[in-house]
This record gives C-alpha cells, structure tokens and sequence, in this order.
C-alpha cells in the first residue's frame, strides 16, 4: 500500500469508511443533488473518508474526505480474507462491519 495511503489510515483515530461504487457506477457521475447529499454527511462525520472518485476534484470535498482515482481495496478492507493456505489449513478472516448496496445493472451484469 502507498505510504501516503496507510499514514492516512493510521492516523484515523476514530477509524475510516471507504466508499466506493464499484466498477461499474462512476462517483463522478452521481447527479449534484446526490453527490452533495453524500459530501453533507461525511462532513459530519468523526471518521476519515476514503471515497473512490474518478476525478481530481471534487467541488466541496470536506477536510476529513480523501479521493482516489484507484484505491486498493483489499489493502485498505484487511489485506485478504484467506492467507491462501490448503483446505485444512489455518486462515484468517478479518471481520469488518460492511455496508454494501448492489444495483441492478451490476447484478444483470455478473449474473447473466
């Protein structure tokens, strides 16, 4: 991971949500009124924001909101889920309260 990256993540004291909306939803094209209505809670908020976003700017981006163009997600949720090891073997599970909202294009599209 970017050392800019985890120096962001370790100094969240009250910890960090990443958004993100996939690969299929583009942040950048969420309509004004959505995007101010995500930008009016994370300013809110105690906790840092990581927020995948395909821009450089991001009008009224609040102080405690970084943007990525590509962030790793895997890196950023626990590294992995599974060491990789044989069936049998020891494995780490890294328990994460998740908050996930599928859309419809993106579920025809994995699914047909």
């Amino acid at each position: 991971m970017h050392q800019d990256l985890q120096k962001y993540l370790d100094e969240a004291p009250d910890g960090v949500i990443y958004f993100s909306m996939g690969s299929n939803l583009r942040s950048t094209a969420l309509p004004e009124s959505k995007r101010n209505a995500f930008l009016g809670a994370f300013s809110k908020l105690k906790h840092h924001v990581l927020w995948k976003w395909e821009s450089d700017t991001l009008p009224g981006q609040p102080s405690n909101v970084k943007l990525g163009k590509w962030l790793p997600q895997s890196d950023i949720l626990g590294e992995c889920c599974y060491t990789g090891k044989t069936v049998g073997s020891d494995y780490e599970i890294h328990w994460l309260p998740l908050r996930e909202a599928f859309y419809l294009v993106d579920l025809y599209r994995r699914f047909r």
